[in-house]
């Protein structure tokens, strides 16, 4: 039987959760990198309603996985504040993601909306993303990195009717 992590805002209005198929996952509140951060063998995330950082240096939700990750994200609102500087608001870091953002926003100089590395594998890598919100950050909107040479695979970014990629017109269709 799989095991699973979750956090709930301190407000009651936002919750995230990752769970592992097989193997642990595990959970912690008091990194620097963000107000949750996962890792162990997570195999499927999500988040629902609003959650905020306003430290510095501290995003919203960290994810790392040695497992092939799928993150659910549609309708919520991870929110960086000014305060928090030089954050990333989500970052996964898993062999292939595929993933549907909510809005993401980092307000703090340096800050990162999105960033996913691919740290690949043999036939892994791909990094499948559809922005389902607004995505904005003060340094970058989305940072897509596969960081396994030699074996990466595929990258896709898309976005769903009506809502518009970084510096990108609103189409619904890859780029």
């Amino acid at each position: 039987m799989g095991k699973a992590a979750n956090f709930t805002s301190p407000n009651g209005n936002g919750h995230s959760e990752v769970v592992a198929d097989s193997g642990s996952i595990g959970q912690s509140f008091s990194g620097s990198a963000a107000v949750v951060i996962y890792t162990g063998n997570g195999d499927f995330g999500l988040a629902t309603g609003y959650i905020q950082s306003d430290t510095a240096g501290r995003g919203v939700i960290r994810i790392t996985t040695n497992q092939v990750f799928t993150y659910n994200g549609t309708e919520s609102t991870l929110v960086s504040l000014a305060l928090a500087t030089n954050a990333n608001v989500l970052r996964i870091d898993a062999p292939s993601v595929t993933m549907t953002t909510g809005t993401l926003t980092g307000l703090g100089a340096g800050s990162t909306a999105l960033l996913v590395k691919a740290t690949g594998g043999a036939g892994l890598g791909d990094i499948d993303v559809t922005v389902d919100g607004d995505v904005s950050g003060a340094k970058r909107g989305i940072a897509l990195e596969q960081t396994n040479t030699g074996t990466n695979g595929a990258v896709s970014l898309t976005s769903t009717p009506g809502t518009a990629l970084p510096g990108v017109p609103a189409t619904g269709s890859p780029f």
